[in-house]
């Protein structure tokens, strides 16, 4: 695991480089999602831009091939379709994405101009594969896509078969407004298919605060059950 760990992560910083480079010009549109297979040049469709097969403002899609892997369909979603700026909540999911072989691909949604005072990030995620999977949510500066200056849990990484994971982090209080990120890596030693939906939210201070004393409660009445 470790060992696995050691490889997918210079990808995966690679790829933010990368792309992250490549969005900067593109400023005024709030979201993009980005897929490269190492080998060929990245796919990167902005929301509502060419290549997106989803006409609702903050949601992208891609279907097509890239390299040795078919993409059915994968989809990254955010504000104004899921979430608001100050409550913001973000999904990257992808159903049947299929490789001809031995093969890596990585697949990332960003997006710009959260506006939440800082606080708790929940990241989850869940899905089938038949390799491995890694997945990472990353919050950064506004100015930029795919930034991951802060993680927010992570990185997860699954092997062969069913697989679920959460993880939680945490806003910093600078820079706000801020950016949200997804990335995920799929490897595949053969041919086969993986399909996944991760989830990213940050829900307002109060909402975790709650969330925090129904968990002290529920670990209170499970000490009084054993009693």
């Amino acid at each position: 695991m470790k060992g696995t760990k050691r490889v997918i992560l210079p990808v995966i910083m690679a790829l933010a480089l990368l792309i992250g480079m490549q969005s900067t010009s593109h400023a005024a549109t709030s979201m993009e999602l980005s897929l490269w297979d190492l080998v060929n040049a990245p796919i990167v469709v902005l929301d509502n831009g060419t290549g997106d097969f989803d006409p609702t403002v903050g949601s992208v899609t891609f279907i097509g091939p890239i390299g040795n892997w078919n993409v059915n369909v994968t989809t990254g979603v955010t504000y104004p379709a899921l979430g608001t700026t100050d409550t913001p909540k973000m999904d990257l999911n992808s159903v049947n994405v299929s490789s001809s072989g031995p093969a890596t691909l990585l697949l990332g949604v960003s997006a710009l101009g959260y506006t939440l005072a800082p606080g708790g990030a929940i990241f989850q995620i869940g899905g089938t594969t038949a390799g491995f999977v890694s997945a990472e949510a990353f919050s950064g500066d506004i100015g930029s896509y795919f930034d991951t200056a802060n993680s927010l849990g992570g990185p997860m990484i699954f092997s062969f078969g069913a697989f679920s994971g959460s993880v939680n982090g945490v806003v910093p209080t600078s820079p706000n407004p801020y950016s949200l990120t997804i990335l995920a890596q799929i490897d595949h030693a053969g041919s086969g298919s993986t399909s996944f939906d991760a989830n990213l939210a940050v829900p307002e201070p109060a909402t975790l605060l709650l969330l925090g004393f129904g968990l002290v409660g529920l670990v209170g009445v499970r000490r009084k059950l054993q009693e």
